[in-house]
């Protein structure tokens, strides 16, 4: 009875050959097309869920408008770290980041355009769960003119030979850059991506108290337990203890307005 239906099915194959062709391949487009759909959907929610305590990380963003001109984005002033762990005790940690682009590397006499490099404050390691191979997390970047490179970076500035304690030039800055660190390559499914960590410290601005100008990336860690609406609840009295001030002397306007 068995070999008679593979019979059949062989001869109904070979007789209709264009219908079956048609039907194998829209079969295959099919489950290779929800394969890959599936593969992105997995990709996406994946992301940042490689750091240890992703639940309890929060990206600070800002809200708000002057006269018609609408404010948005994930933009926060240099203080905003060091105001949420002094006021909320809610907030574990925090760290600033910012991006600065494309820069020049120089390396002794070589030159390197490196289109990754980003600053952060030294608490960077205390939030993000990026191993560092080489180092002192805790002083990585507690020092101005610092800097942690990826593996892969160091293999191409200084070969076979031990970074760590190695200066690097960056940009037209007269201040060398010392390594300090080295970490392991910075995994694809996260939103931010750098082959060169430098420490805060070096930017100018970093023990600036000014609230009005915001460009810089601040992250919050939360203590467990801590509810994250409620601790929302509470920053309209922060902005009105720090910015509201500046903002009548700057621009004349209350908070309300902004």
């Amino acid at each position: 009875m068995f070999k008679n239906f593979i019979k059949i099915a062989l001869r109904n194959i070979i007789r209709h050959k264009s219908y079956v062709f048609i039907n194998v391949l829209g079969l295959s487009i099919g489950i290779a097309c929800s394969i890959l759909i599936v593969l992105f959907v997995l990709q996406e929610l994946s992301y940042d869920k490689f750091n240890k305590n992703f639940k309890r990380i929060y990206r600070v963003y800002l809200s708000g408008k002057i006269g018609t001109s609408e404010i948005s984005g994930a933009w926060t002033a240099a203080p905003t770290a060091g105001a949420f762990i002094q006021d909320f005790p809610e907030v574990e940690d925090a760290v600033r980041m910012q991006n600065w682009g494309e820069v020049v590397v120089k390396v002794e006499d070589r030159s390197f355009i490196e289109k990754r490099f980003m600053i952060a404050d030294s608490s960077f390691f205390n939030i993000f769960s990026i191993p560092l191979l080489q180092g002192d997390p805790e002083t990585a970047l507690n020092k101005p003119h610092t800097v942690v490179i990826t593996r892969k970076t160091a293999k191409k500035y200084f070969g076979n030979e031990d970074p760590v304690g190695k200066m690097i030039k960056v940009n037209t800055d007269t201040t060398h850059f010392t390594v300090t660190g080295i970490i392991d390559e910075v995994p694809v499914n996260t939103h931010f991506e750098f082959d060169l960590l430098a420490s805060f410290l070096t930017h100018e601005r970093a023990n600036d108290d000014f609230w009005l100008s915001n460009s810089f990336l601040t992250y919050i860690l939360l203590n467990e337990g801590t509810n994250a609406d409620e601790l929302e609840g509470k920053i309209p009295a922060l902005l009105e203890k720090y910015i509201g001030p500046q903002l009548l002397e700057v621009l004349g306007i209350t908070l309300e307005e902004f």
